[in-house]
Parts: structure tokens; sequence; C-alpha cells
């Protein structure tokens, strides 16, 4: 066992094929856990720490829900007594670990830590960083210094979230996840899937050593009796040897004789095994009775018979043929009768023309249109899943140019790209919109096949298609959500960030110019507040309703969110000509708005940046509209500033 082992072991090392499998199976084994531990695992932690962020984020804005800096920023006056009683059960309900509240300027005002309360952060992070309105996240692992230089017994993940209001810093909140179990987790996670790996890595070469060893024998075996068949042809190949059909000679007592063909149609290894065997076991079927007839006048009376009949044959191996089997008288060498049986195979033609009849039930049947052409294009046969889908009948199309389907939608240039691919690549796979014979447009999911004949040359075009207007209107659907606002049908930040930047990139040339306004809602939030939210989602459409009718056809109306709307003004002459237009979308304003159970009314502060003059790109242009708009909000609402770096930066830095 130990030997026979050790020869296969050398066998498969001396085997190229299976060296390398080896070799590689080797180089996964290694480099996998390396992978999975310098690359596969950060990703995981890193993914671990960025949701964990989140979370902090979100905990510390339901923490700011109760707290109302005053004009210093938060204090330690800003902090009920409720608010710190339900500390403790906000750590507990949240799963926290650790949670401090900072003044502006770095004091600690309250921590579920009492020794923490008071103490200065002074670190650079905290000043340089967080204070300008940046979320900072470090994982502490445990028995290691904190940011604040606290050693910690657990995995935490540290983070600072500023409180901001319009802008300015009011304060921050630090608050600390216990990340032990997790990482604990993902270790063991690690582990497991690098364990898997190796054993399936191992099993599946194993395997395949087996699979390929035992083929190599196979594949020895078979040479060796391919051998030995060449020498046996060399030595009696003839006429009758090399025949297609199946010839043997039968005596009385069996049969005597079998060329290869016979060998093969029997389903036997060699022709000694048909030696002595009557033919006739093999056969049956209608017509066997007249071939017995035939071959028992051949040793009655030296007559056969110069006609065919078919018969059903099952061979030694299982495997079933139709054959056609004709009998004819020979002499032996010693003058006795013999039977010369052909027999010809129609196992090929049967399957052709049974192939040939489920091919056109499927034709006939499929789901799915086909339309087949000549080399010229012209249509030469129809299913009725075409007609099914178009609405066209074969007295409509046949002989015709499938051109009479075109709706009109795509241009030339799509279909000489679809007849260059076609000639190049011998099929083409894509969406187009046909029309129904009631005028109807529909999605046609086709492919087009060009078959060539034994010479090369193009012969047919074979084109199938399903209807998928259906599912080419829902994708259509899906695309219009994720690019426009819910509530007002206008483009949101996604779509407006998409075309300004068209806008901007058309413009880079001399005299080209634009202006962004950024719109505030003066007056929204009692119209909610008074009214409800129906009301005031009443109210916003109508708002976008207006602005799209006051605007040029050519300007872009986008709602970003809650009150805020920006208004594209493309190819403005100049600031006056910008100004005037704002004046215009400012007045939509100056009727009341009816939001079903009153009319209200609203005012808005619009700011105003252009390009190129403030900036050129497009996020800039609506931050410094943005920034605009709260100089005209803080000015005393319903006003229009166009920005200015000078005072919009200035009330920046203040």
């Amino acid at each position: 066992m130990i030997n026979q082992l050790t020869t296969t072991i050398r066998t498969a090392w001396h085997t190229r094929y299976l060296r390398s499998l080896f070799l590689i199976s080797f180089a996964v084994a290694i480099l996998f856990p390396v992978i999975d531990r310098y690359f596969v695992y950060p990703q995981f932690a890193n993914a671990l720490i960025l949701d964990t962020e989140k979370q902090a984020v979100r905990v510390a804005r339901h923490l700011a829900l109760d707290l109302e800096p005053g004009p210093d920023g938060l204090t330690a006056d800003n902090l009920s007594e409720a608010f710190i009683e339900e500390m403790p059960q906000t750590l507990k309900t949240l799963d926290l670990w650790k949670i401090k509240i900072f003044s502006r300027n770095g004091e600690t005002l309250h921590s579920s830590d009492v020794k923490d309360i008071g103490a200065a952060n002074k670190h650079v992070y905290f000043h340089e960083t967080v204070a300008l309105g940046a979320t900072f996240t470090k994982v502490v692992l445990k028995d290691t210094l904190s940011l604040e230089g606290q050693t910690v017994a657990r995995d935490v993940v540290e983070t600072y979230v500023p409180l901001m209001e319009k802008g300015t810093f009011q304060g921050a909140f630090e608050i600390y996840f216990d990340i032990t179990d997790r990482l604990a987790a993902l270790d063991r996670l690690l582990f497991t899937s690098q364990a898997i790996l190796l054993v399936v890595t191992l099993a599946l070469l194993l395997a395949l050593i087996g699979t390929v060893l035992r083929a190599t024998k196979a594949v020895e075996d078979r040479r060796r009796a391919d051998a030995a068949l060449r020498e046996s042809e060399l030595r009696y190949r003839t006429l009758v040897d090399v025949s297609p059909d199946a010839i043997c000679l039968n005596s009385p007592h069996g049969l005597t004789y079998a060329n290869r063909s016979a060998v093969r149609l029997f389903g036997v290894s060699d022709k000694e095994a048909l030696l002595g065997r009557n033919i006739f076991d093999f056969l049956s079927g209608r017509e066997t009775n007249a071939a017995k007839e035939a071959f028992q006048a051949v040793f009655d009376s030296g007559q056969g018979s110069q006609v065919f009949h078919e018969c059903h044959l099952k061979a030694l191996d299982g495997r079933k043929a139709e054959v056609e089997i004709m009998v004819l008288p020979i002499s032996g060498e010693d003058g006795s009768r013999l039977a010369e049986v052909i027999l010809h195979d129609l196992t090929t033609r049967l399957e052709a023309e049974r192939y040939h009849r489920m091919t056109t039930v499927v034709f006939e049947a499929s789901a799915e249109a086909m339309m087949a052409t000549d080399a010229d294009k012209i249509i030469e046969m129809i299913n009725p899943a075409f007609t099914k889908i178009t609405g066209y009948e074969s007295k409509d199309v046949i002989g015709k140019d499938p051109h009479l389907l075109s709706s009109g939608y795509h241009p030339a240039e799509f279909f000489a790209e679809m007849c260059e691919t076609l000639l190049r690549e011998g099929f083409w796979y894509g969406d187009v919109r046909n029309r129904r014979k009631n005028g109807e447009i529909y999605v046609a999911r086709l492919t087009i096949s060009a078959l060539r004949d034994p010479d090369g040359e193009l012969s047919k075009y074979v084109a199938l298609f399903s209807d998928a207007t259906e599912e080419t209107m829902e994708a259509e659907r899906l695309e219009n959500r994720a690019n426009r606002d819910v509530l007002t049908g206008l483009p949101n930040r996604f779509m407006l960030s998409d075309q300004l930047g068209t806008i901007v990139s058309n413009q880079r040339r001399p005299h080209g110019s634009s202006a962004v306004l950024f719109l505030d809602l003066d007056g929204f939030k009692p119209i909610n507040d008074t009214y409800g939210h129906a009301a005031g989602d009443i109210a916003l459409k109508e708002v976008a309703k207006r602005l799209t009718a006051r605007v040029r056809d050519d300007d872009v109306v986008a709602r970003l969110g809650g009150d805020e709307f920006v208004v594209v003004l493309r190819n403005v002459s100049d600031r006056a000509k910008a100004e005037e237009i704002a004046g215009n979308v400012l007045q939509v304003f100056d009727d009341p708005f009816d939001v079903g159970v009153a009319e209200v009314n609203m005012g808005c502060s619009i700011g105003m940046a252009l390009f190129p003059e403030h900036g050129e790109g497009s996020n800039t242009l609506i931050e410094l509209a943005d920034k605009a708009m709260y100089r005209a909000k803080k000015g005393g609402k319903g006003r229009i500033c166009v920005y200015d770096p000078d005072l919009d930066e200035a009330r920046e830095t203040d």
C-alpha cells in the first residue's frame, strides 16, 4: 500500500500538469491567509469602524435634540438636570461605553465618567478638525492609550462629533463604542474561513490528482487498444471491411464473419464476440419476419432478396438503432451456402428527420419571436410568436424588408453599427424600439445571428426577440426615481450637480456665463406646524410649479430638500440680466398659496453666484450661492444677494 502510494506521488510529481497543480495549490494555501489577514481583514475592520462612526453621529444628533446652545455655544447651563439624569439610561439603551460633552473651547462639560468633568481638551485634532465641523474617529485597542491619554480595558471606537448650528461650531460629543466582541467575532470568522479554504483546497487537489491519474490510465489503455486495432486493419483491410455498412456472413449455425461496421453496430469490442451468434437475436420490428424468410430462402433455394427491410436493432451494449437489412446468397470456399447480410444504419438519418420535426415544433411553439431572412435581408419565414408580439402575419411580411418594423426612434447610425457588428462578429444583441402593426411602440430584446454556408459565404440572418417593453419601462421609472425629487418631480441634488457640470463644461469659452440662484423659503415652517405636513407638501409642489413656469425653458429648477431650491440660469449676458431674472423669480411669492385648508403667504431669500466670475466648479457655485443666501436672509429676508467674497467670507470667519 505504501509502495503504491509512493509510486503514485512520484508519477504525479513527474507529470508537469500535476506538478503545476501541486505548486499552485501550495501557493494558494500560503498566500490566502496572508491576503486574508493584510487585505480582507483590514477592509472588514474599516467597514466596522465606519459603521460605528455613523452610529456615533446618529447618537450625537439624537442627544443634540435636547440641547439649545446659547450665544457662547454649548455651556454647562445648557445641560438640564433631566438630560444629565437620563445619561446613564442612554448609555445602557444605546450600548455605549462612555459619552463626553465639550464646550466650544474644549472644556469637558459633562461625562459619564465624572472624573473627566472640567478637564480641558487641548489636542490639535479637537481645535483644527472637530471645531471646523469634521467628525474625528480613532480605534483604541484594549490596554492602549485613548485620545485623552487614558488606558482603556476594552477595544473601543472613539468618535468626536461636532455640534454645529448654522455653520457655527457650538460644542462636541465624544462617544465611545465598545467593539471588543465584534473584533473577536471577526477574528474567529477569519480563522474559520482560512481553515475551510485549506481543507477544501487539499480535498480538491487530491480529488483532481485521482481523476487525472485515472484519466491518464484510461488514455493509455485506449492508446494500446487503438494500436491493436490499427495492426488488425493493416492485416485484414478489404473493401468489405472498410464499408460504412455492417456486413456479416452467416451459415445456418450463426455468424462466421463481421466487418468493423458490424462490430460497432452490434456494440461489441471485437468480431469474435459475434461469431456463432444468430443475427436475428438482435432484430425486431414488423419487417423482421420478411427478412427471416429471405434469410432462410438462401439456404433452402439459394435465392436471396434485393429488398431492404426496416428493422429495430438492439446492440449488446444496450444502444438502439434503426437499420435496413438486405440478405444476399454467396458461396463459401467449400461450396456451402452462406448468407451475406448487409445492414445500413438509419439512425443518423432518422435522428436528423426527428430533429427537423422537433425544431419545427420549437419554432412554432417558442415564446420568443423568430424571423429568418436571406442574405439580402428579405424575410423568408416567421413564427406565431412573431405575429403575437408585432401583430404582423406571414402574408404581411414574407418577401419584405424587416425595416417595416422600424419605429423611427433609432438614427441611421444605429443600424449601420448593427450591420457592421453582424459582419464582423457574426451576431448582434441589444434592445430596439420597433412599431407594432397597430402603431404601438414596443421594446424588442433582439438577438441577430449571421449564418454562413460551408464555403464561408453569408446565407441567412436569424433574429430572435422578446417583448421587453414592461421591463424597460420599469428600469426607466427606477432611473427617474433616482434622479428626481419624489415630491415635486424636479431634479434632485445628484441630477442638478450633473446638469450644472455639463452647463459649466459647455460654457468654458469666451463670453459664456451662467448664474446659480440658491432659494430658501421664508415662512414655510409655520405652515407645517399649523396645517400639517400634507399642507406643507402642497405648498412645496406649488412653489416648484411657479418657479418652473417663471424661468426660461432652458433654465434648470431643482429641489435640494426641505425648503431649499436651486435655479440655474443658462447663458445670461451679464450680472444685471441675472439679477433681473432673479427679481422675477422672487415675484412668484407675491401671491398667496392655496394649501387646501387655507391660503398662506411665503417669502424667499435668494443668494446668487455667477460663472465664471465667482467660480467654475458646480459644487463651488452652489456653495457660494448658499453663502450669499444666508446673507440675504440675515439682512431681512425677501432679498436677493449676489455673492461677495469680502462680505460672505467675513461672515463665515465671524
